[in-house]
């Protein structure tokens, strides 16, 4: 029982942290210190996982350069760098699509990022009549990564909080909004708890 208190207590410490991380990104403060302890809550939520010792360098805050790389010449499939790693970014159906996006957890390059995704290709919002905003995208991409990391590798549905996907129907919604879409029943902690 005490270990479900903890739990249910460090899900909802992680939930108030993405919020705050989500005002302040629209604010236009610095995030590298709440960047960190996101970082650090959800590794020390996995239960049997070390917690990964934060990189010593920070990135530049304001100077975060994403260049797309038309990988078909069809617009459609793209590629960007990021600390030595190639991430592919698909633009299909008005949708873009970031494979192995739970790797990027600096929210000040996620959105240097999302800028150069709109920039390539705008993404209608919730109301198919204004378009996303990079805040808006950071927040869902922010909701993946809480799920990638709260989500038993056991889970059907880890596999696909791993690539964030920019679907209209998913602007501004919470991880526990998409979780209760996504399986059709009411978010229940303790199904996440009896998984891991």
């Amino acid at each position: 029982m005490k270990k479900k208190v903890i739990i249910t207590i460090t899900v909802l410490i992680i939930f108030c942290v993405t919020l705050i991380t989500f005002i302040y990104k629209n604010k236009d403060i610095p995030q590298s210190k709440l960047d960190v302890a996101v970082s650090t809550v959800i590794a020390k939520f996995k239960v049997n996982e070390k917690v990964e010792e934060q990189p010593k360098e920070q990135e530049d805050e304001f100077n975060i350069e994403i260049q797309l790389k038309d990988l078909d010449g069809k617009q459609t499939t793209y590629s960007f760098e990021y600390k030595g790693y190639i991430y592919t970014a698909i633009f299909k159906n008005g949708c873009w699509k970031i494979i192995d996006s739970y790797k990027i957890k600096n929210s000040n390059v996620m959105n240097a990022i999302c800028e150069e995704l709109i920039k390539a290709h705008p993404v209608l919002g919730k109301d198919r009549i204004t378009y996303r905003t990079a805040g808006d995208m950071v927040y869902e991409w922010v909701q993946h990564n809480l799920a990638y990391s709260m989500l038993s590798d056991k889970s059907e549905f880890k596999a696909s909080a791993k690539d964030v996907d920019f679907d209209p129907e998913d602007q501004g919604r919470t991880f526990m909004e998409i979780y209760e879409d996504r399986t059709g029943k009411k978010f229940n902690i303790n199904d996440i708890i009896s998984s891991n």
